[in-house]
């Protein structure tokens, strides 16, 4: 059998449950930010007319409502 202090034990538990607590929290965080970033990709700016827009589809091109133009989702990285 094992023998542990009484102290022993509590820090134990106490440092047990503010690890669970801290995996709690980042795993939180995370899906936070998974979220915000799925939100921000389904709105669109139009670069012509300014327009907001909200698409939920999975293309890389999206075409305004408003004027028609072509617009691409996320960040161009495209040299030229």
């Amino acid at each position: 059998m094992l023998e542990i202090s009484f102290q022993d034990l509590a820090i134990s538990v106490l440092a047990f449950s503010i690890l669970a607590l801290g995996f709690l929290l980042v795993g939180r965080n995370a899906t936070e930010r998974q979220v915000r970033r799925r939100s921000s990709r389904s709105i669109i700016t139009c670069d012509v007319c300014g327009h907001l827009f909200k698409d939920s589809s999975t293309d890389k091109v999206v075409d305004c409502p408003e004027c028609g133009r072509s617009n691409q989702r996320g960040r161009d990285k495209s040299l030229g």
